[in-house]
């Protein structure tokens, strides 16, 4: 069975193949085929998962207790939730940045991206600055 990937690393513009036997075998079979060559990213991880969790219900404690409501985002009055910050305030910008419906499918890289857009514009209109929790909390 011909592996359907070839791992290799780029190193000083060069690409160096991590597996010299499996890697050789599958240059030859695949001898004058085109081929994509993708960069590899870090799916999220559990903690990065949990520390965005926590963040959606740090926003929302801190709008709800400055007195703001949804109607920021969504024109309803409307108490912020975790689930509301995550849904109204979190997606769409990460639905522009990456493409992608779900937290779940973002790498390491985009949480960081979506996270500084969301947490600017928060700090901006609303003089909200919470930092991406970096320690475990046992709420998650």
């Amino acid at each position: 069975m011909i592996p359907k990937t070839l791992n290799a690393t780029i190193k000083n513009g060069k690409i160096e193949l991590n597996d010299s036997t499996g890697s050789e075998l599958w240059l030859e079979l695949n001898e004058n085929q085109d081929i994509e060559i993708r960069k590899v990213t870090n799916q999220r991880t559990t903690r990065q998962n949990n520390a965005l969790h926590l963040w959606f219900e740090q926003v929302a404690q801190e709008m709800e207790e400055a007195g703001y409501d949804m109607r920021t985002t969504i024109k309803a009055p409307i108490t912020p939730t975790p689930y509301l910050v995550k849904e109204q305030m979190w997606k769409p910008v990460q639905k522009k940045l990456t493409g992608k419906e779900s937290t779940a499918d973002l790498t390491t890289d985009e949480i960081d991206k979506v996270f500084k857009i969301v947490s600017e514009a928060l700090a901006r209109s609303l003089k909200i600055n919470i930092p991406f929790p970096s320690e475990y909390d046992e709420r998650y």
